[in-house]
């Protein structure tokens, strides 16, 4: 089963989860983040379009090129969406038009946990104890905060990386040579003063400035 959420903030750094249980237990090592490329606004139809359509292409490129480690194989035997009726049609137009009408897909809609179905013009509505909405409502949940979790990390970094413009002696070298060297606004706040001197390009007057700017981030 797989499951897909769109995350972003009024619609800014939209991104989308893809989360992955077998057997009915999580496998976080087929999880996969996507960045939202060619949508502008709050267009969660189009962001789950592309996202979906993404991932079907790529899968089929792997399976076509017989990849040795697949990162989007095996195809999932469910396709479970966050949302409602809208988000499930929106999904079964792109799998039809990349050829797959049969590909099962449910959407579940998370207010009154309605699975929307195929075909079917009413909702399903199980009872709050059956095992097979606890299961729908348990991959919709990671799925959800997956993708909170990555869209937090994204405006973290833009935050990050707009208070290190703002940090005079700090050029676009210097910037990526920080977040290459410490790979994370994290470890780059938490570094002492010897290690950031010790970064390619960097002077003890570039390091002080850097720990200075960046105080108000702490």
């Amino acid at each position: 089963m797989e499951c897909y959420d769109i995350s972003h903030l009024q619609g800014e750094e939209p991104v989308a989860s893809m989360v992955v249980f077998q057997d009915g237990r999580p496998t976080p090592q087929s999880y996969r983040r996507f960045r939202i490329r060619g949508i502008t606004g709050i267009d969660d139809y189009a962001s789950l379009q592309e996202v979906v359509k993404r991932r079907i292409l790529r899968g089929r490129q792997e399976e076509a090129e017989g990849t040795a480690a697949p990162s989007f194989l095996p195809f999932p035997d469910l396709m479970v969406i966050d949302g409602g009726k809208g988000q499930l049609n929106a999904v079964r137009a792109v799998l039809a038009e990349l050829g797959l009408d049969e590909q099962p897909v449910v959407s579940l809609a998370e207010k009154e946990e309605e699975i929307f179905v195929p075909g079917k013009e009413n909702p399903l509505r199980l009872e709050r104890n059956d095992h097979a909405l606890h299961l729908l409502q348990q991959i919709r949940d990671e799925a959800h905060r997956f993708a909170l979790t990555f869209h937090r990390s994204r405006r973290e970094k833009q935050s990050f990386v707009s208070a290190l413009d703002r940090i005079k002696g700090i050029g676009p070298k210097r910037k990526k040579a920080l977040l290459a060297k410490f790979g994370s606004p994290q470890k780059i706040r938490e570094a002492s003063l010897e290690e950031l001197m010790a970064v390619e390009g960097m002077t003890i007057s570039a390091a002080r400035a850097v720990l200075e700017g960046l105080e108000e981030l702490n």
